[in-house]
C-alpha cells in the first residue's frame, strides 16, 4: 500500500477509533460523581458510627446498673412483704390484745394505722365500740401480755419503716436510672435509623456504578 494510501486510511479510521473511545467512556462524568457522593457519604458514616459504638456502650453499662439496682432492691420488697405478713399474724394471733392497745390511740395504734392491711384493720375495727378506760383497765389487769404486745408490735413498726425509707430512696435512684436508660435507647434508635438511610443510599450509589462499569 502506497504512503498516500495507508495516510488516507489512517485518516478514515481515526475518527472511528475516537469516536469508539469516546462511547465506551461516556459515563465517566457520572462514575466521577458517583464516587465523589459514595466518599462523602462514607466520610458522614465515620462519626455517626463511633457515635453508635459509644451509646452501645453506655446503654449496655446502664442497662447492668438498672438490673443490678433491681436486683438490691428485690430482698428489701420481699422482707417488707415479710414484715407486713407478720405484723398481720401477730395482730390476728392477738386479737383482742392488738384491738385493746389500738383504743389506747398511742404508739400501737399509729403502727396499726399505718401499716396494717385492711383486712388486719376491719379484724380490730370492732374495738370503736370499748371505751378507752376499758382498753386502760384491760391493760392493767395483763400488764405482762400488753407490754409485750407493745413491743413487738412497734417493733415491726421500726422496721416496716426502715424498709419503706430503704425502698423509697432505691426506687428513686431506679427511676433515675431507668429514665437514663430510655433517653439513650431513644437516641441510639434514632442514631440507628440515620445510619441505615445512608447506608441504603451509599449501596444504592454503589450499584449505580457498578452498572456503569
Amino acid at each position: 500500500m502506497s504512503y498516500k494510501n495507508r495516510f488516507v486510511v489512517t485518516l478514515f479510521v481515526l475518527p472511528i477509533v475516537a469516536m469508539a473511545i469516546s462511547g465506551c467512556d461516556r459515563h465517566k462524568a457520572e462514575r466521577a460523581e458517583l464516587g465523589k457522593q459514595i466518599a462523602a457519604i462514607e466520610a458522614d458514616l465515620v462519626p455517626l458510627k463511633e457515635e453508635q459504638a459509644r451509646l452501645s456502650q453506655e446503654v449496655e453499662t446502664l442497662n447492668s446498673e438498672v438490673q443490678q439496682q433491681s436486683d438490691t432492691l428485690q430482698p428489701h420488697v420481699d422482707q417488707l412483704t415479710k414484715l407486713q405478713d407478720e405484723l398481720a399474724l401477730y395482730v390476728q394471733e392477738h386479737k383482742t390484745t392488738a384491738l385493746v392497745l389500738n383504743m389506747t390511740r398511742g404508739g400501737v395504734a399509729a403502727v396499726l394505722d399505718s401499716h396494717a392491711d385492711e383486712k388486719t384493720k376491719n379484724l380490730i375495727r370492732t374495738g370503736d365500740t370499748i371505751s378507752k378506760l376499758v382498753a386502760v383497765a384491760y391493760c392493767l389487769r395483763k400488764g405482762e401480755e400488753c407490754r409485750n404486745a407493745t413491743l413487738k408490735i412497734m417493733s415491726l413498726g421500726s422496721q416496716i419503716d426502715s424498709e419503706n425509707a430503704t425502698i423509697s430512696g432505691m426506687s428513686g435512684q431506679l427511676d433515675q436510672k431507668k429514665a437514663s436508660l430510655q433517653e439513650l435507647q431513644q437516641k441510639s434508635s434514632s442514631l440507628d435509623a440515620s445510619i441505615a438511610a445512608k447506608t441504603q443510599e451509599r449501596d444504592g450509589l454503589k450499584q449505580r456504578l457498578d452498572s456503569l462499569s
